[in-house]
């Protein structure tokens, strides 16, 4: 049984991000394709990244395919909130004529609901 030899930057410079799949794809690989070549590796991993809605129900690959669409859907969530405040106050700041600013709080559930 071979040593492969990838590591966690090897999968961030294919363009993973920074998160929890970095590892699930690391576990993955060693696991399973320890004896193979690394350049082939490295394909199977881009080729994941770049679409892995193809892997989603794959044996081998399902759960790495699952923590980017997972990732992806979080940043979806974050990037609207983002702009749903940012929207939300520069409304309210059109319409106030007051130049008090006053303090709030938000905060972001993971449903995706925002309390303000």
């Amino acid at each position: 049984m071979g040593n492969l030899k990838l590591k966690g930057k090897d999968i961030l410079k294919l363009g993973y991000p920074n998160n929890q799949s970095v590892n699930v794809a690391l576990e993955v690989m060693k696991r399973n394709f320890a004896t193979k070549n690394i350049h082939h590796v490295k394909s199977l991993l881009k080729e994941i990244l770049l679409n892995p809605e193809n892997f989603e129900k794959d044996l081998t690959f399902g759960q790495i395919a699952e923590t980017l669409l997972s990732s992806k859907k979080q940043k979806k969530n974050a990037e609207f909130t983002t702009c749903f405040i940012s929207d939300f106050w520069k409304q309210y700041f059109r319409r106030s004529k007051k130049s008090v600013v006053y303090s709030f709080e938000v905060t972001y559930l993971h449903s995706g609901s925002i309390n303000a």
